[in-house]
């Protein structure tokens, strides 16, 4: 039988806490999702002046990437260099960068997805969150 890392409550919180504090040194506005491995929300924020398409996509972005565990630009990458057949996968929203898996010992354990600022922004400002929350692991 394997054993794998699953993401807590208060890990999500962990990882809600350091996006926000990561958005707003950087004067950002944006929404963040964190899921389980299976892309089930466990914990969301929406700071104000971030919008309502931005709160769904930063859903779609961690779903995405807790799904294929890998970013979530990395299928954007994939499109843009001619796999359009991804654009038909019903099950899998999000395709741009901002969302990460989070990794544990080597398995995934759910993902954090961002939305609101620039794509990279988004990305880094999720690496850093889920630094938080890897360093105790």
């Amino acid at each position: 039988m394997k054993v794998k890392s699953v993401l807590t409550l208060d890990d999500a919180t962990v990882i809600l806490s350091k996006t926000l504090e990561e958005a707003r040194r950087q004067s950002l506005q944006v929404s963040v999702a964190v899921v389980d491995d299976g892309g089930h929300l466990l914990g969301f924020q929406r700071m104000d002046g971030s919008s309502a398409f931005e709160a769904q996509l930063a859903c779609d972005k961690a779903r995405c990437a807790a799904l294929t565990g890998g970013d979530s630009g990395q299928l954007e990458a994939r499109i843009n260099q001619g796999e359009a057949a991804l654009l038909s996968h019903r099950a899998v929203g999000g395709m741009q960068e901002g969302g990460v898996p989070v990794v544990i010992q080597g398995h995934v354990a759910g993902a954090v997805g961002i939305a609101g600022a620039r794509a990279d922004q988004d990305a880094r400002i999720a690496r850093v969150a889920i630094a938080a929350v890897s360093s105790l692991y």
